[in-house]
């Protein structure tokens, strides 16, 4: 790779920017509880802070996608890095739930850009085979946050307490802002002069929804990382209040999920040189549905433990690590000449996707494994249904 932008540090950059969004995620879970009697609110509001923090993740893809088609990669990547650099050094000083969840909106704003441009970067710079790889190297990067976020998230918790967490990814925003400067050229040679225009914003979105290809793998990715948001929000009440697992012992507990997942995408990126990414979805969808009844039946027949729970949940998100890139690497392949605005729509629908699914995790009883397992089931399910229409859409 002679080529400047195919460089060993601009593909670190880049590969970077993508478990930069999950940090804000991850890294404080382990404290939800604590923050609830810290703020003296409730476990709702505190999940709320999760919620409004991918809704706006999300929505903003929309915003940054098509103005980086029109002024480039480089920039708009900056100016959204600042915006949640800023944000999150407010979260540290957050006097009241309100505060903290208007500075939670704002992070959202400003780390829209992180997923879209990124992906944009890969969709620049890589075609074919090499895309596919790139995107499973940025799944398993991706799976570094919850991998060690919520240990790191544990023990600053225990030992200095929740606002640490904040100042921790406040640190690590600045250190990647300046690996962003000087380790990331611009990739987009030929701005679209037009991409900002409302006739042809809204035509090139209206195209893209109207590919039943494309919807179809944006959804499939969008329900299988909504197993790890499903989780998320579920584990940390489920696991610390109804199993009474300690703070630092349930971040150990996210470290094995996340390595799941680390260990599912290895997997996929070893083995995508013998089978199409098609077949490497299906088998990890059939994974999904078999280990998620595996939690059910576990359930059912009164194994409900600390193990039970994080076995099938290890399952399931290691066999996501065979789903997630391999869509992401589909969608990226339908619209190669407007891989900003594809770029935006995909990451928005799947944020606003898995912004619904935490709602929906966030009003279910969190006492049991069985409402976890019956989320994991729908998911599952309802991605082998969109695969078979994104096959009959070819």
């Amino acid at each position: 790779m002679t080529h400047k932008k195919h460089s060993l540090l601009f593909i670190i950059a880049t590969l970077a920017i993508f478990p930069l969004p999950q940090l804000a995620i991850d890294l404080y879970l382990p404290s939800l509880p604590a923050m609830v009697t810290h703020f003296h609110s409730s476990d709702t509001l505190l999940q709320l802070s999760l919620t409004v923090y991918i809704l706006t993740l999300g929505i903003t893809q929309l915003i940054y996608g098509p103005v980086s088609d029109r002024f480039g990669r480089k920039p708009v990547l900056l100016v959204g890095t600042v915006i949640f650099l800023l944000a999150s050094l407010a979260c540290v000083f957050a006097t009241s739930i309100t505060e903290l969840l208007l500075f939670r909106i704002l992070q959202g704003i400003g780390m829209g850009c992180g997923f879209t441009i990124g992906s944009a970067i890969i969709g620049d710079s890589f075609q074919g085979q090499q895309l596919a790889r790139m995107t499973t190297f940025s799944s398993m990067i991706y799976a570094m946050s919850p991998l060690l976020a919520p240990v790191i998230g544990g023990y600053l918790q225990d030992c200095i307490g929740w606002r640490a967490n904040f100042a921790f990814i406040t640190i690590i925003t600045v250190l990647l802002f300046l690996a962003f400067i000087f380790c990331i050229p611009e990739t987009h040679l030929k701005p679209d002069l037009h991409a900002l225009k409302p006739k042809n914003l809204a035509l090139n979105y209206l195209k893209m929804f109207r590919s039943l290809r494309f919807v179809a793998y944006v959804m499939i990715a969008t329900l299988a990382f909504g197993l790890m948001v499903t989780f998320n929000v579920i584990g940390p009440f489920l696991l610390q209040n109804a199993l009474h697992v300690h703070a630092a012992f349930y971040g150990v507990l996210l470290l094995l999920v996340g390595l799941a997942y680390l260990i599912g995408t290895s997997l996929n990126s070893h083995i995508l040189k013998f089978y199409s990414t098609v077949h490497l979805i299906i088998i990890g969808i059939g994974g999904m549905i078999v280990f998620s009844l595996g939690l059910l039946i576990a359930a059912w027949v009164g194994w409900f433990s600390v193990t039970s729970v994080t076995l099938f949940t290890c399952l399931c998100i290691f066999s996501s690590g065979f789903v997630f890139p391999n869509s992401f690497a589909k969608v990226l392949e339908v619209f190669p000449n407007n891989l900003g605005t594809a770029s935006a729509l995909m990451g928005a629908a799947g944020l606003i996707g898995t912004a619904i699914i935490s709602v929906i995790a966030a009003s279910v009883n969190a006492n049991h494994a069985q409402p976890l397992a019956y989320l994991f089931i729908a998911q599952s399910v309802f991605a082998l249904l969109f695969l078979m229409l994104a096959l009959r859409a070819k």
